[in-house]
């Protein structure tokens, strides 16, 4: 098995936020994929932080295959935020991975994604949470 990471800066963004943060705890690998609106000049180092401490936390879990205490961890951590980062917002995606029997479990926010490439086919695992996919494609030009 390979994680492959790579992030590109968009042709229309002043700056690159994107941050990936891994760790590992006994048979777990937990990694994060942060992509930080470009908000202000604090949303780079946002990125790096969210992914950072979401994967420290994860990992000091009891149950990291517990989706339920992800999910409070995650809500946890999130009202934090405001304190040090309350401009800042991104699409996020965890991946919860026990190696040793290749269960894997993700919990994203927005477009990121993760997903499984076979063949130079990505076969992603979910769809992304944005605003045209939760509209029905009729009703998303109508003004009221």
């Amino acid at each position: 098995m390979q994680l492959i990471w790579s992030s590109r800066q968009g042709r229309q963004r002043a700056s690159n936020n994107d941050a990936l943060a891994v760790g590992r705890k006994d048979t777990w690998l937990v990694c994060m994929l942060v992509d930080a609106a470009a908000r202000s000049v604090h949303s780079q180092r946002f990125a790096h932080y969210w992914g950072r401490q979401i994967v420290a936390q994860v990992l000091q879990e009891p149950l990291v295959n517990d989706g339920h205490s992800i999910i409070a961890l995650l809500s946890r951590e999130q009202a934090q935020l405001r304190d040090r980062f309350l401009l800042e917002i991104a699409s996020y995606c965890l991946l919860c991975l026990d190696m040793e029997t290749r269960n894997a479990q993700t919990f994203h926010v927005g477009d990121c994604l993760a997903g499984e490439m076979q063949g130079g086919a990505i076969s992603w695992w979910a769809s992304p949470h944005t605003l045209n996919q939760e509209v029905p494609a009729g009703s998303r030009h109508t003004l009221t």
